[in-house]
């Protein structure tokens, strides 16, 4: 009796010891698919052990799953083989088991037929069955084949061409063959190659590719469609177990090498682009067993491992089935193994591509995967559905200022399936720069309207964008404007300076300032747009005066800034003079009524006070005489530079 055990499960079984061992796996692992619906199925006799292996689609994308049913009390005896075909959903449409002896491959032609390998023992020897079914699973016929009557023949995989001839491969008299037959089951020729065992085939483009091993040596081998050899490849792994082509005739080949599994990519001459272990450092116990590439260019591996395949390295003791995900250059994109607390052994067999990125892993499980309570080895299926793009979302349209310290995030983009997997963030910021991560920080350095882009990629490369659009507002640069001397005499000139300028935007600072001046606040600006920082001003005339810088950046931001000046009469500079010589003369402790230069000062005084100028010009040319007399003695060098300055100052201005 067969047992069926629980479809579409989703995500339910052991939900929580999953995400435990999984997140323990690799950091591939976490970013796993997850199956659509899994079917668990076989016999409930516990010695009748159940293995499912060739899988594939129909344009439907409908399932067909070959399994087959093993005494492992009596030998391993085969005792039959099943056909299986699933819709979408995972319901069981029909199933053949009238089907003879153990499973080998399984495979369509273009009018949905099935082709279906198997062998079985007969009168001491294994025999070998192609039969032909049409899409309801009724058999249409059956070939029964062989190289002599006492010699054993194994089949494993099939392939079908566009006209409907079917190429199987196995080994027989300890040689791999090849075998074609046409639309009606009759042999059309037969290639054998010493010391091989052929296990892999598939047909593209008028074109058959083989694989196996030769010589204890992994084997691919490409052919035109009458077997004529275009060439044949020997490399260092132990065999070739499966291959897929891509539509520019690379070949993708899985199989054992000396330290596990592995995948290896081909050019369509046949030379090596690339190969990946699939193995850990603990063991070779790794099997890779089954390999396809879908249109969506992603590559699907299947096999068996005891142990996890990326660091932190777990063993399970046992075998584990396993599916990994690479991209066409060799890149891990995932792995996943079908475990739990209940699973003791495994193994992944084969796998199946359908469109838009669906496809189905096959193999075979001791213990329950899909929540069934009664223990056995049992054959499975997990079905995996389209793989839709994840929703990129870049947030909000936004106006800032330059030279902001802008923070982007990602966190509202999701994937569709429902599983975060989501494993690259791109931002392309319009300004020329690009990074990466959910969440980011960036300057636009310079006014302007950029076009943000956020690019989400899936851990199967599927892609979406979202792009924004950021107004960048130009900000004015600032500084600061003082004027020197602030307090002149009639004639004389003083001095407007920039400095501390300073524009968040970079590209602003690089690309400099300009700078216009006006020397009385009159509306009119004595000098536009100078590169330079400073303006000599000219007064002529008594006055209290207010002057003002603009600095502007490249953009014409800008912003300005006033200062005063005093343009003082003779009188009043006099009286800063004697300020200055009563704070000198206490510093230097001297008695102000025995100092000649103060004397002189207010002399200077009394002659302006009477309107006398030219007395005023003498009384300040003797005051400068005795502060050079005093210099280094009764004041200091420095002390009379000040005086004698402000002397000179007032004596050009009583001359003009």
């Amino acid at each position: 009796m067969l047992k069926t055990v629980s479809k579409q499960i989703r995500f339910v079984f052991n939900f929580f010891f999953l995400l435990f061992v999984l997140s323990l796996l690799s950091p591939n692992t976490i970013y796993a698919r997850d199956y659509e619906w899994i079917d668990q199925f076989g016999n409930e006799l516990y010695y009748l052990h159940d293995s499912a292996g060739g899988a594939v689609f129909n344009d439907a994308d409908e399932l067909y799953v070959l399994s087959t049913t093993y005494d492992f009390l009596n030998g391993n005896n085969v005792r039959d083989t099943f056909l299986r075909k699933y819709d979408q959903t995972g319901s069981l449409i029909w199933e053949n088991n009238s089907i003879p002896g153990g499973m080998g491959g399984v495979a369509l032609d273009n009018e949905s037929n099935i082709y279906v390998t198997t062998f079985n023992l007969h009168d001491g020897n294994f025999v070998a069955y192609l039969v032909k079914l049409n899409s309801s699973g009724s058999e249409l016929w059956t070939k029964e084949f062989g190289f002599s009557s006492n010699a054993s023949i194994i089949v494993h995989r099939v392939a079908v061409d566009n006209y409907g001839n079917s190429y199987v491969v196995g080994v027989s008299y300890g040689g791999g063959f090849i075998r074609k037959f046409d639309p009606l089951g009759n042999e059309l020729w037969t290639n054998y190659h010493d010391r091989s065992e052929f296990r892999g085939v598939t047909v593209k483009d008028q074109n058959l590719y083989v694989s196996g091993q030769a010589n204890n040596r992994s084997f691919v081998g490409k052919y035109d469609l009458d077997g004529n050899v275009q060439w044949e490849r020997e490399n260092y792994s132990v065999d070739a177990r499966d291959l897929s082509i891509d539509d520019f005739g690379n070949i993708y080949v899985v199989g054992k090498s000396f330290t596990g599994g592995y995948i290896q990519k081909y050019n369509s001459e046949g030379f090596e682009l690339w190969n990946r272990e699939i193995s850990n450092p603990w063991t070779t116990a790794t099997w890779s067993n089954g390999v396809e590439i879908g249109a969506d260019g992603v590559v699907s591996v299947v096999g068996g491992s005891s142990s996890s395949l990326t660091e932190p390295y777990i063993s399970f003791g046992n075998y584990r089935p396993y599916v990994q995900r690479y991209g066409t250059g060799g890149e891990l994109l995932w792995t996943y193994f079908y475990t739990n607390s209940d699973i003791t052994n495994g193994n992944g067999r084969d796998v199946a591509v359908g469109s838009d990125g669906r496809f189905a892993v096959s193999g075979q499980i001791t213990g329950t995967i899909a929540g069934e309570t009664q223990d056995g080895t049992d054959a499975f299926v997990a079905y995996y559905s389209t793989n839709s793009s994840p929703i990129a979302n870049a947030g909000q349209d936004l106006i800032i200022e330059e030279g902001f310290d802008l923070i982007l995030s990602g966190s509202g983009s999701y994937d569709q399936d429902g599983f975060i997997d989501i494993v690259n963030y791109d931002w392309d910021f319009g300004d020329g720069l690009t990074s990466s991560g959910e969440t980011m920080s960036h300057t636009f350095t310079d006014n302007g309207i950029y076009s943000v882009t956020l690019t989400v990629t899936d851990a199967e490369g599927k892609f979406d964008s979202d792009t924004v659009t950021f107004t960048v507002n130009n900000v004015s640069p600032i500084g600061t404007l003082i004027i020197s001397p602030a307090a002149i005499s009639p004639g004389e000139s003083s001095t407007l300076s920039f400095s501390n300028q300073y524009d968040p935007s970079i590209t602003d600072s690089i690309a400099g300032f300009t700078y216009s001046y006006d020397c009385t606040n009159d509306g009119v600006f004595e000098s536009v747009d100078s590169q330079f920082a400073t303006f000599t001003c000219h007064y002529p005339n008594v006055g209290i005066y207010t002057a003002k810088g603009q600095i502007k950046d490249k953009d014409n931001g800008y912003s300005h800034y006033t200062v005063a000046i005093n343009v003082r009469t003779p009188s009043e500079a006099i009286y800063e003079i004697i300020d200055l010589v009563e704070t000198f003369n206490f510093e230097q402790g001297i008695d102000n009524g025995l100092d000649g230069k103060l004397d002189a000062a207010l002399s200077t005084l009394d002659d302006l006070n009477e309107n006398n100028d030219v007395a005023a010009i003498n009384s300040l040319i003797s005051f400068i005489n005795t502060v050079e007399n005093q210099r280094d003695n009764l004041i200091t060098s420095e002390q009379a530079d000040i005086l004698i300055t402000a002397a000179q100052a007032i004596i050009d201005g009583l001359s003009s």
